[in-house]
């Protein structure tokens, strides 16, 4: 049996129209390719109830939160991301958190964030061995961190930069690795982690 990948949307409009849509950026789509990843279908922000049986019917396996809007902006968003993490919780299945993604996985388990300085459309460090810089897209940083996760790395101001559940296949970055011309060899390696089924 394949088992697939659910990639989150963000809710955008149709200019012109009078409907919403969900999209993702096409940054993924290219990272997937050069990845040569293929088994991972969107996840629609669709009424939470349908969320089980949709991940049932596609042999879902794991999710990847993407990142993009605030958390509070796009409510069914929000609905069908917490839906989605409660039925990883309840499975043991993988997740990935991007950005956005990360800030969700800390507050499925309570939580909570605060507004940061220098963190958008910048690049800067984090303290990981080789002092790598990461790109930087977000106004909002994890304040209180839940007991059950690691951090992995911290940024030049102690803002929280990458974390891991500590018994759950769950694990976050701040920076986004799809906007990166090359992939890092470490984003690399999780993401392949996460799609290899």
């Amino acid at each position: 049996m394949k088992f697939t990948i659910a990639v989150s949307t963000r809710l955008s409009s149709a200019v012109g129209y009078e409907e919403q849509r969900d999209s993702i950026s096409r940054d993924w789509i290219k990272l997937f390719s050069n990845l040569s990843i293929s088994n991972y279908i969107l996840l629609p922000n669709m009424e939470t109830n349908l969320i089980s049986e949709y991940c049932d019917y596609h042999s879902i396996n794991g999710f990847l939160l993407t990142g993009g809007d605030i958390i509070g902006k796009d409510i069914t968003r929000d609905k069908v991301e917490l839906a989605a993490l409660n039925l990883a919780k309840d499975k043991s299945l993988k997740v990935l958190g991007i950005c956005r993604g990360m800030q969700m996985i800390s507050s499925f388990f309570g939580g909570t964030l605060k507004s940061v300085d220098g963190h958008i459309s910048t690049r800067h460090k984090i303290d990981d061995i080789s002092s790598r810089t990461v790109n930087s897209y977000h106004t909002f940083a994890i304040d209180r961190l839940p007991d059950c996760f690691n951090v992995n790395y911290r940024s030049y101001d102690n803002s929280i930069e990458s974390i891991s559940h500590k018994k759950l296949p769950w694990d976050g970055f701040m920076w986004h690795p799809e906007r990166d011309e090359v992939i890092h060899p470490m984003d690399k390696e999780v993401i392949k982690s996460l799609f290899a089924l």
